[in-house]
């Protein structure tokens, strides 16, 4: 008997000649599959798909691994001004997502602008608003895997009104 907490979904594509657009064709049946599984009150906890790749599945962590990896090739080979203007492009997503941010963000007592603090973080974009008006927001986007900071000072009043 299957628990209704650990049922494992694992859908494969067929490398069989299908009819015109397998794609939506599979895409549909797996609804299909998933939507009675929800009516029959079971569980989806892991789901993959995995088409076969020269005789060999790759999972969806491999597909990620590989996909970084092309990612940072292609950064690598960028000029410096185009790694700026990548740079310049999340740094204008950060300040349309600044309030966000801050909400979420830390409040700490004294910056890097303040003081010799150094502020670390486990996860990215990380913002801190500290009592001296200043935001400064922690990122690691691009892919070269380097942590940017992006500082804001003097802030603007939505950033204490949460405090």
């Amino acid at each position: 008997m299957i628990s209704r907490r650990t049922f494992i979904l694992s859908g494969t594509v067929a490398l069989l000649p299908l009819p015109a657009n397998p794609y939506d064709q599979f895409l549909m049946a797996l609804r299909a599959s998933l939507i009675k599984l929800a009516q029959n009150g079971y569980l989806v906890e892991r789901f993959s798909i995995s088409p076969p790749q020269n005789g060999r599945r790759m999972t969806y962590g491999e597909f990620l691994r590989r996909q970084r990896e092309h990612r940072r090739e292609v950064f690598s080979r960028l000029t410096e001004e185009e790694k700026a203007a990548a740079w310049k492009l999340r740094c204008d997503w950060l300040h349309s997502e600044l309030p966000r941010l801050v909400r979420h963000g830390q409040r700490v007592g004294l910056c890097s602008l303040c003081s010799v603090v150094a502020l670390t973080t486990h996860r990215w974009p990380e913002a801190f608003s500290c009592n001296c008006g200043a935001v400064i927001v922690l990122d690691r986007w691009l892919p070269d895997d380097r942590e940017r900071v992006l500082m804001r000072f003097p802030v603007c009043s939505w950033t204490l009104a949460k405090y």
